[in-house]
């Protein structure tokens, strides 16, 4: 799957900051930190990317698996007035690698890495040279990401799960998938304040899909730990 996320450089920053409500991840890739944020970004670019019609339809294909957290059962209600919300304003959530893009810790005030900073849109588009954009200093969760993007742009987006071939277990239905004596059951507990699960999450994935087309005697479960404490 592609990333969702707008890498810039020195020679497209200031052609596309400016133009729409932006949040900017500073990183270094020798910098442990950046790496093991890089897939909370990459999801809180997925729940900003702003998605065609046929990226829609193929979205709706990606079923879950059975046993799995149903996530499409949550607030049908208010499933059209969240789209309609998000639509309204485009947001893009970029990075750049500072390695290749020197210049800019001076003209940012970059003091370590990661530094992510938000960038609101100017009347004529463009962005001003002086502008240091406004440092996030909250916690580096996903959804704490989402609102503080949310409050800047004036969105209301809620934080959409990646596809997984990684099954969420929910307490129903644990018992039933990870005690199944036909098959052998890895289970994650995770957190999503925890910044370590959201760099395993790709390597976790990666193993469940080559086990899900080589071998279906074995599965790769998640369980949200905070979620669902009594497991």
């Amino acid at each position: 799957r592609s990333s969702s996320i707008r890498t810039l450089d020195v020679e497209t920053f200031d052609l596309v900051v400016g133009k729409t409500p932006t949040l900017v991840l500073f990183y270094a890739p020798w910098c442990g930190h950046s790496q093991r944020l890089m897939p909370t970004i990459e999801l809180l670019a997925s729940t900003f990317h702003k998605r065609d019609p046929e990226e829609e339809r193929a979205a709706a294909m990606e079923s879950v698996p059975d046993h799995s957290e149903r996530q499409p059962d949550e607030s049908q209600d208010n499933k059209k007035s969240s789209t309609s919300e998000q639509t309204k304003v485009s947001v893009l959530i970029a990075r750049v690698n500072v390695d290749n893009s020197r210049s800019f810790a001076k003209r940012f005030d970059l003091r370590g890495f990661p530094t992510v900073k938000y960038f609101a849109p100017t009347v004529d588009g463009s962005i001003n040279v002086k502008d240091k954009g406004t440092q996030y200093a909250g916690d580096w969760d996903a959804s704490s990401l989402v609102q503080y993007v949310n409050e800047r742009a004036g969105t209301a987006h809620k934080l959409q799960p990646a596809f997984t071939w990684v099954r969420r277990l929910v307490p129903k239905v644990f018992e039933a998938v990870a005690l199944d004596p036909t098959r052998h059951v890895l289970v994650q507990f995770h957190a999503p304040w925890c910044v370590e699960c959201g760099s395993f999450a790709n390597t976790w994935d990666a193993v469940a899909k080559t086990f899900r087309s080589d071998d279906e005697r074995v599965v790769l479960a998640s369980v949200d730990a905070e979620k669902y404490r009594e497991l």
